[in-house]
């Protein structure tokens, strides 16, 4: 886990963000990188670096932007969705990340004190401590996407 905070965007309280990784060998052929709420300033991103965009089924959120290589991968969308389950749809969900070496979740904590951020510039986070609730419920959901990952072809729904 790394917390990461996004004080990049112009015109916006800046935000503390969680990356969740599972650093695991996966049986996967390619990545498939989904951001969700594209703003085009998600500088902790590599989605640019995957080569072809594909396009979600309807069950997904509408706002996203998603990547695949090698080219012509077909990832196991299904899958991921059901791993994802209510945290697929979650506005706190920023990016999936599903590759041979792991899985990668970005997931926003809070943004900061807004006042002491416009006067000072201050980047103080509205909390300080994780529920342990909330932390277990987003590492639930990245062992979930392994998991999913990991199933023979056939298992995957």
């Amino acid at each position: 886990m790394q917390p990461l905070l996004d004080h990049v965007g112009y015109r916006k309280v800046p935000s503390l963000w969680l990356v969740i990784t599972i650093d695991e060998a996966l049986p996967v052929a390619g990545s498939v990188d989904i951001l969700f709420r594209p703003a085009n300033i998600e500088f902790y991103s590599a989605i640019d670096r995957l080569p072809e965009r594909i396009h979600l089924p309807p069950d997904w959120p509408e706002h996203h932007l998603a990547r695949v290589g090698p080219a012509g991968w077909a990832p196991p969308l299904a899958a991921l969705r059901t791993a994802l389950g209510a945290a697929g749809d979650s506005p706190d969900l920023k990016e999936v990340v599903l590759s041979p070496r792991g899985v990668r979740l970005v997931v926003r904590v809070c943004g900061v004190e807004r006042g002491h951020y416009l006067v000072l510039r201050a980047l103080l986070p509205q909390v300080e401590r994780l529920s342990p609730d909330w932390l277990a419920y987003w590492l639930d959901t990245a062992a979930g996407v392994a998991a999913a990952a990991r199933a023979p072809l056939g298992e995957r729904v």
